[in-house]
């Protein structure tokens, strides 16, 4: 009638399989996110040379993007403020996360 789909210490093996590969990705998204920060401060790259689907992964290249504009010139700094809002009129999963980012410099920057 059912067919078995494998013993019980198989079924713990392909799990723990499992758990080592998300391991593993975890470990690379945290590589890529230091390289990209890297890259980012040491003015070898823009936020701007990234694709959108990279920008919105993470809200920390917003905010690395931000720092280095920054200490760069006003104009480079709106140029990202620009792009970010550009991307917001897009739509994203963290979308929320990144205009609440926006309004928070916003305000920064109008304080300061």
């Amino acid at each position: 009638m059912f067919e078995n789909n494998g013993t019980k210490e198989e079924k713990m093996y392909a799990a723990f399989k499992a758990q080592q590969h998300y391991l593993h990705i975890e470990h690379i998204n945290s590589l890529s996110l230091q390289f990209i920060t890297e890259m980012l401060l040491c003015s070898k790259l823009q936020i701007q040379d990234f694709p959108f689907e990279l920008r919105t992964s993470n809200r920390h290249y917003y905010v690395t993007a931000f720092r280095v504009s920054r200490n760069i010139s006003q104009e480079r700094l709106r140029n990202d403020i620009q792009l970010l809002q550009e991307d917001l009129k897009k739509d994203f999963p963290n979308k929320r996360e990144f205009q609440k980012l926006l309004d928070l410099y916003i305000d920064w920057n109008e304080t300061s």
